[in-house]
């Protein structure tokens, strides 16, 4: 079984987390497609690493298409696409953790529900963790429920920006900042709730973020801070 990997697609193993396999995979499939004009077939990959089952073969390509590294074209038998790349995408694995409400603060556990493949050049500011959106009271600034909002970690916030906040360690939410003296003013973004006022003589307050951006599933779209 021959499983050098060349120099084809440079970087891709790093940006994606692929596995050495996955990466010589990707490698034949890249080499094959530019001598021949077309992708392997199943059948090939499976005889040019010896692999005894063509399920061996399936589970490195479910793999690969999961990572967004190829796409298939159905109907067509030699059907494997090799994504465009930009190496310089800066593409990382950023974790989806938990909820936050925009409308009344609900609990917010850190659990980790999965992690994406994301380009650290789709926003302006570096991107922590993405948490997902449920309530409607951010629907005026264009975030739905459902919605990834796209967080960069830091305690610190200007007058105006749109934060994930904790009120008494336990209660998380999504609100415009606003601050006079020691009185924090949470305001929504839709014309039927009323701003959270939070005292900081008597009550905890944290920010765990600033809203950097938004990734729409359903959509397929990013969308940058407003």
């Amino acid at each position: 079984m021959n499983e050098n990997t060349s120099k084809h697609v440079p970087g891709l193993k790093e940006a994606y987390h692929l596995t050495k396999k996955q990466e010589a995979v990707l490698n034949f499939i890249q080499g094959y497609t530019e001598k021949n004009g077309c992708s392997p077939s199943q059948a090939e990959i499976q005889r040019h690493f010896g692999y005894k089952s063509p399920n061996s073969v399936e589970g490195y390509l479910r793999a690969l298409r999961k990572s967004g590294v190829i796409s298939s074209t159905p109907g067509k038998a030699r059907n494997i696409l090799i994504n465009q790349v930009n190496p310089e995408l800066k593409i990382e694995r950023v974790k989806i953790i938990g909820k936050v409400a925009a409308g009344t603060p609900t609990d917010s556990a850190e659990n980790v529900e999965c992690s994406i493949s994301f380009s650290q050049n789709a926003f302006d500011a570096h991107v922590d963790y993405f948490i997902r959106v449920t309530g409607y009271s951010m629907t005026d600034a264009g975030i739905f429920p459902g919605d990834l909002i796209a967080v960069n970690k830091t305690e610190q916030a200007k007058d105006g920006d749109i934060i994930i906040a904790r009120i008494n360690n336990d209660a998380a939410t999504i609100k415009r900042y606003h601050r006079e003296g020691n009185i924090v003013w949470l305001e929504p973004a839709c014309g039927y709730m009323e701003n959270i006022r939070v005292d900081l003589d008597k009550e905890k307050f944290t920010i765990d973020g600033l809203f950097v951006g938004l990734v729409r599933p359903n959509a397929l779209s990013t969308l940058a801070r407003k």
